[in-house]
């Protein structure tokens, strides 16, 4: 069973089968945001286990993380652990 992600409802709404579709073929699914929000969650992911990645870092994903990206996750990270307090 495929499970359509969330970030791509705006496809699935109207197209029940794009999901299927789109697991035949995930290399395509993978636009520049998609790929910058993975490494987005990476660096956050990093960030909350103590080890916030510096600008410039190279995320799993290859794409390199810029200011914006690490900020996002610094924000995030406080969140987090403001609300598990």
């Amino acid at each position: 069973m495929i499970i359509p992600k969330p970030s791509e409802a705006s496809r699935w709404v109207f197209c029940k089968g794009a999901p299927q579709l789109g697991a035949q073929c995930p290399e395509l699914a993978v636009s520049p945001s998609r790929a910058e929000g993975i490494a987005s969650h990476w660096a956050g992911a990093q960030g909350l286990a103590g080890a916030m990645p510096a600008e410039g870092t190279l995320a799993p994903n290859g794409v390199v993380l810029t200011d914006e990206m690490i900020e996002g996750a610094e924000l995030w990270v406080d969140d987090v652990l403001a609300t598990a307090d």
